[in-house]
């Protein structure tokens, strides 16, 4: 629904809508506060409810990533998680456009810039507030996993590329040991062959003087 008057725009649904957006924080700007006293309100909750909210969001997508993990025995990568975050905005797009009627272009934007809290309150599809708002917080938590998977295997390949770049070093250091004591030994040889080289150039003179 499109809230126009003072008087439709208040109503219990979009009250919470309103909180609940305000502390996940999406905000996207149909519903919003226009006395004095109520900004100050909404400024007050946000500062104490949006931090309580995210941390509690992060701390139920790391338990939840860890719960998977242990469960698939460490088999979930990132490209599962993606892939189920994917389905997950095409799927709510899907219900957004068949239950408002609207282009599927248009509920999957507005899903994305739900789920992300992007909220740029441009699109309001007549749906149910209440799904919208178990929509959001189940968005953002597949969010919270799906970047504790990302960032998992990240560490887990930069760990392995530090190993195989000081794989790769320990073997360079090897060859320039090799190389050097290769050198060593051409530049001895030399030296040598130059010292017998001498030696008989002087025996040759000497044995030329005495005859």
């Amino acid at each position: 629904m499109h809230y126009g008057a003072a008087e439709d725009r208040w109503t219990i649904p979009s009250s919470l809508l309103l909180a609940a957006t305000t502390v996940i924080p999406v905000g996207y700007g149909f519903i919003t506060p226009t006395t004095r006293f109520g900004r100050i309100i909404v400024i007050i909750y946000g500062l104490i409810g949006a931090p309580l909210v995210l941390f509690t969001i992060t701390d139920i997508g790391k338990f939840m990533s860890n719960y998977m993990l242990k469960v698939f025995s460490e088999s979930v990568s990132s490209v599962f998680a993606l892939f189920f975050l994917c389905a997950y905005l095409l799927l709510g797009a899907l219900f957004f456009a068949i239950a408002s009627q609207i282009p599927y272009l248009d509920a999957l934007y507005f899903s994305i810039i739900s789920v992300f809290t992007i909220g740029f309150g441009d699109m309001n599809p007549p749906v149910s507030v209440f799904s919208i708002i178990i929509f959001i917080i189940l968005g953002v938590i597949l969010v919270t996993i799906t970047v504790e998977f990302v960032g998992a295997d990240a560490i887990h390949r930069i760990h392995y590329m530090g190993r195989y770049v000081g794989k790769a070093r320990n073997i360079a250091d090897r060859i320039y040991q090799v190389s050097c004591f290769t050198v060593y030994k051409l530049i001895i040889r030399d030296v040598r062959f130059q010292i017998i080289d001498e030696f008989y150039c002087i025996f040759l003179s000497s044995f030329g003087s005495i005859s």
